[in-house]
């Protein structure tokens, strides 16, 4: 996994990670506003069906386990009757109205890992909501269910335990991960407060966050496609797969140490909570399942960015290394430019190094066992 990392040495994650932070983030309420009849908030896109033309087009083309998602959220049920009455799960808002504001191809496909991230959630939940109803389950006192999604015909039902707020374990991270943005995001919930669902649902929302993650990674991989038949291709091109694929294993490894030590924490100071998940025999295998299929992916991602590597020269761009982890990309007949490439790598061994302690690789093993 490293020799890609080591010797590309990406980084720099500026425009992914500022899209994200400019989208809503996951409420944990919005299944009981569901069943309240209340139906879910969010935009009112007049050109929602040209933006999912655009979009679908792109990913049928490009990214075909992702538009098999896509289709998968647009056929699931959006009206279910419960205890008499219709239910509601139709979203005001498309999902492609992340792209509403992108002039060109190029524009959508940066944007559409953001649409299939957000899209996870929904389906996470309005799934949930379909396949707890029509198993005649209850949603007495705020129970809530998830169903995750891996591939079509892959998808795994989840009740969820009582938990506590991501929050309260983040004295007892380490101060190097707290200098984070994913620590600010997922264990502070610094954009979305209370309302974030790694607040409202504790582990159970980290794993929800796991999930769409993982198909924030399969779109990116998916999409190196796109930028094997873009002509012309510039640098800027070229450092969008790079960070993507740096990004994607960033996440990969944050959310696991969080997700793992969200419990050796409530192991210590809520161990009733701690049982509850420890018993929860859907969370242990779906954490398992997401995350060793994660896992393959970011091997694989690796690999395929590794071979569009070795492309570059005959696409007009020579790539000079400056330093350990700094390059100049010279494009076909223009300037020299800089990479926006930095050393980042120190974040990945921050995790593995975390991950490879006894305490995470035993609780690893444990939930495994299902």
């Amino acid at each position: 996994m490293n020799r890609f990392f080591i010797l590309i040495g990406f980084g720099c994650l500026v425009c992914l990670i500022q899209c994200l932070s400019s989208v809503p983030q996951t409420d944990a309420s919005r299944q009981a506003a569901i069943l309240r009849g209340e139906g879910v908030p969010g935009y009112n896109d007049p050109n929602a069906a040209l933006h999912r033309e655009q979009g679908m087009s792109l990913l049928e083309r490009f990214a075909p386990a992702c538009h098999q998602l896509m289709k998968t959220h647009y056929a699931s049920e959006k009206k279910i009757r419960y205890q008499g009455h219709l239910w509601n799960l139709e979203s005001l808002n498309d999902p492609f109205i992340f792209i509403a504001n992108c002039r060109d191809d190029r524009e959508r496909v940066i944007s559409l890992p953001t649409v299939i991230h957000e899209t996870t959630h929904s389906i996470i939940d309005d799934l949930g909501i379909e396949m707890a109803i029509k198993a005649g389950l209850d949603f007495k006192h705020g129970k809530t269910y998830y169903a995750f999604y891996l591939d079509e015909g892959d998808i795994h039902f989840m009740p969820l335990t009582a938990a506590f707020p991501a929050r309260e374990m983040a004295e007892s991270i380490p101060l190097e991960i707290r200098s984070l943005q994913c620590y600010d995001y997922y264990v502070l919930s610094v954009k979305a407060g209370d309302d974030q669902t790694t607040q409202q649902e504790g582990v159970y929302g980290l794993l929800n966050e796991f999930c769409a993650f993982y198909w924030t990674a399969r779109t990116e991989q998916e999409l190196i496609a796109f930028y094997r038949q873009l002509e012309p291709l510039f640098v800027k091109d070229v450092n969008s797969v790079f960070n993507n694929a740096d990004r994607s294993y960033h996440y990969y490894l944050a959310i696991k140490y969080f997700i793992l030590h969200y419990i050796l924490f409530a192991q210590e100071h809520d161990p009733g909570v701690h049982d509850l998940i420890m018993g929860n025999r859907a969370f242990r295998s779906s954490f398992t399942l997401i995350d060793r299929t994660y896992a393959r992916l970011c091997a694989e991602f690796n690999d395929e960015v590794l071979a569009f590597a070795l492309e570059l020269p005959a696409r007009g761009i020579a790539m000079e290394q400056t330093g350990p982890l700094s390059f100049i990309g010279r494009e076909k007949g223009g300037p020299v430019l800089l990479l926006e490439l930095r050393n980042d790598y120190w974040k990945h061994e921050l995790f593995e190094w975390e991950l490879s302690k006894p305490a995470y690789v035993n609780l690893a093993a444990e939930l495994a066992v299902f």
